[in-house]
């Protein structure tokens, strides 16, 4: 796992504080049995999640103790543990009390030492002093909470049945309605509200309304630059790479290694003609309407195969390697690639992060002048539209390793493509 998996998982745990006030009563015995299990913990569980399989190195239900400790337990076992199981106190302090933490906690922390994190099925070897600093800065230099008790615990009930999917949503609902009803625009609420939309009731338009209005009701900079930052995570898990990116440039510092792997070129947002007549290109719609089965998820969208002709009329011998076109994103060094202008007359950019390649082992394909080819393309394997509504979409050719003798690029005819929620609550949820 990178480095940027660790701050990406950091930062999405942070974004929503726990700040829970319900405290299990607990008697020497009991601390001094966590206590011990853990320091033969040889990995940090950075949070509590009961679908982890319980195991020596990760002692998921020892952790989830340990962080309903209140603060006065968990700060002495911090000063008296030292070392051995520092971590996790100072983790479940920034997590719950971050308002308390002082500069005499980092201090104390032993700075140097490497430690192993746990983060679902991965490992990673991390300084404590690069976790330490990014734990202490999110913790002190956020000012949000939610003020309403019963706000408070409403939100705490959804957050658990929320690991209980699709048949505990009208439960979800109901609370975190009226916890929005309590403690209006709070912004932790508001990004909760949002994950939910999002998750289940797979809305993707309102589910972004409540992420911007969580950023506008932000009430820390920490906090504005997580939320940009998460943003544009959720862009990118829809396919949407533009807005993305345009979120990552006010996601502040963890952003950076985002904006740097996944916009690295300026975007091409020209809708470009083609140069001459020497080529036609003619695409055909099996069908004109295709539906999202899930919004986030681009292997849930139902096929939308297609025919294109490409005629060479008077253009010098093409060779297309392999007898076979690849398919993919603009950007990236396939032959065919796809453009989509939405409603608004935009063009919309597609997330470019995967490509089809060719493994086909034919001989050369010679597309002499007069001659034709016929391909058969699927719209929407690579080419996930999010949001519903009307596209204009064209096949663009163009010159690449894969094809000699192209100099330019040529596009296709438009043809108009509908696009319309579908939307299916899966067992996963």
């Amino acid at each position: 796992m990178k480095k940027l998996s660790i701050i990406t998982f950091l930062t999405l745990s942070f974004i929503n504080f726990s700040q829970d006030s319900i405290v299990k009563k607990t008697n020497t015995e009991t601390i001094k049995k966590i206590t011990d299990d853990m320091k033969g913990c040889s990995c940090v569980l950075l949070f509590f999640d009961p679908h982890f399989e319980k195991g020596k190195d990760k002692l998921a239900e020892e952790v989830k103790e340990f962080n309903d400790f209140e603060f006065r337990i968990l700060d002495s076992i911090f000063f008296a543990e030292k070392k051995e199981i520092q971590t996790y106190c100072f983790y479940a302090m920034c997590r719950k009390y971050r308002d308390q933490i002082t500069e005499a906690h980092f201090n104390a922390l032993d700075k140097k030492q490497s430690i192993i994190i746990c983060s679902g099925a991965n490992t990673e070897v991390v300084k404590l002093d690069e976790m330490s600093q990014y734990l202490y800065k999110n913790s002190v230099k956020r000012l949000e909470k939610i003020n309403n008790p019963e706000a408070l615990k409403l939100r705490n009930e959804v957050e658990e049945l929320m690991y209980d999917g699709i048949k505990s949503y009208n439960s979800i609902k109901e609370k975190l309605n009226l916890a929005n009803f309590l403690e209006p625009n709070n912004p932790i609420l508001l990004e909760v509200k949002a994950r939910v939309i999002m998750d289940y009731e797979l809305d993707v338009d309102s589910a972004f309304i409540y992420l911007n209005n969580s950023i506008k009701y932000s009430q820390d900079q920490i906090s504005i630059e997580r939320r940009y930052h998460n943003l544009g995570v959720c862009y990118m898990d829809i396919g949407d790479i533009s807005n993305a990116c345009k979120s990552w440039v006010k996601g502040g510092e963890d952003s950076k290694q985002y904006i740097v792997e996944h916009c690295k070129e300026k975007l091409d947002t020209v809708i470009h003609e083609n140069i001459d007549d020497k080529l036609v290109l003619n695409l055909k719609l099996e069908k004109d309407t295709v539906s999202i089965t899930h919004p986030h998820n681009p292997t849930y969208m139902e096929s939308c195969n297609s025919s294109l002709l490409i005629k060479n009329i008077s253009h010098p011998d093409i060779e297309i390697k392999d007898n076979l076109l690849t398919y993919g994103v603009e950007g990236t060094s396939v032959n065919l690639y796809l453009e989509a202008i939405s409603e608004n007359g935009e063009k919309f950019i597609f997330f470019n992060d995967e490509i089809s390649t060719s493994t086909n082992e034919n001989k050369n394909f010679n597309l002499k002048a007069g001659a034709q080819k016929d391909e058969s393309i699927d719209i929407t394997s690579l080419h996930h539209f999010p949001y519903a509504g009307k596209y204009r979409v064209r096949i663009v050719f163009q010159p690449s390793n894969g094809v000699k003798g192209l100099s330019n690029k040529y596009y296709s005819n438009w043809v108009d493509l509908v696009i319309i929620k579908k939307y299916q609550i899966f067992d996963e949820y």
